[in-house]
């Protein structure tokens, strides 16, 4: 039962000093969306959902459906380790797929997957400039992940992904913490993904999935994955699926489909040869 004990401890070591500042009010400046001008006007870039700059820094959360959108990882989390836990009893294979036959990966894939949603729950419910670092780690842990863990599958040399992710994965929240735009350094990672993907297919076929995987993971995964940029895009303050007020926002579309492609991705990996 390691997975769901890594599943539940995890979520657990998130979710409980989370509460805590629920409760006892979020310390910090205030995150440098509330006020990012249009035009010379103030017009904050927060993702769309009403709340009281007032009220920054108080008890409560600011944004409750882009919050507690972010609870899908809880299931997400556990459906993976649920997975994993079924296929370990099964016996761990002898085979250079690291994702069916060692602990170390599936394991700390799914802290990842869990870290994905609870990670953006600290900036919605703060509206901090620290809660906005730990959504940005939150999505940079997941892609260094994608991009290590292919490193890994070309090279068979484990010490890229012992090494590198660490510290790629520091220096991108420190980034963060600079004033990088994240979506230019997700973007950036999601290219580096594609072009080390596209020399498994046309140059590595020890490495390369059959068709089916293709056709059942990974091409349902960019689609997941394409529709949640989309709603990520289209629901920023003043879109076209922008809502301020309403009690859905179309802005949790790209938690949920974010989450899903995370799922996609490990089943994709599970099929590889290696």
């Amino acid at each position: 039962m390691r997975e769901l004990i890594v599943a539940g401890g995890f979520s657990a070591l998130v979710m409980i000093p989370f509460l805590i500042f629920v409760a006892a009010g979020w310390p910090g400046e205030e995150n440098s969306c509330v006020t990012d001008s249009d035009g010379g006007r103030i017009a904050n870039s927060c993702y769309c959902e009403e709340f009281s700059r007032a009220d920054i820094g108080s008890p409560g959360v600011r944004q409750p459906f882009n919050t507690w959108s972010n609870l899908y990882s809880l299931a997400t989390g556990g459906i993976l380790a649920l997975i994993v836990f079924l296929n370990r009893r099964k016996g761990l294979p002898s085979s250079s797929n690291r994702m069916s036959s060692t602990d170390f990966y599936p394991l700390l894939y799914i802290a990842v997957v869990i870290f994905l949603g609870l990670g953006s729950m600290w900036f919605h419910a703060s509206l901090t400039e620290w809660g906005g670092i730990l959504d940005n780690a939150s999505m940079y842990t997941f892609t260094n992940f994608i991009i290590f863990y292919t490193l890994v599958r070309m090279t068979d040399m484990d010490w890229l992904f012992y090494i590198g992710y660490p510290v790629a994965t520091v220096l991108l929240i420190v980034t963060a913490a600079l004033g990088a735009d994240s979506l230019i350094v997700v973007l950036f990672s999601v290219g580096a993904y594609a072009i080390l993907q596209t020399i498994i297919v046309l140059f590595m076929p020890k490495v390369r999935n059959a068709a089916g995987p293709w056709l059942y993971f990974w091409l349902p995964a960019v689609g997941s994955i394409g529709l949640a940029t989309l709603a990520w895009v289209l629901s920023q303050t003043g879109g076209p699926w922008c809502l301020p007020t309403h009690a859905f926002q179309f802005h949790g579309l790209w938690h949920w489909l974010a989450g899903a492609t995370a799922i996609l991705l490990y089943f994709f990996w599970r099929a590889a040869p290696r």
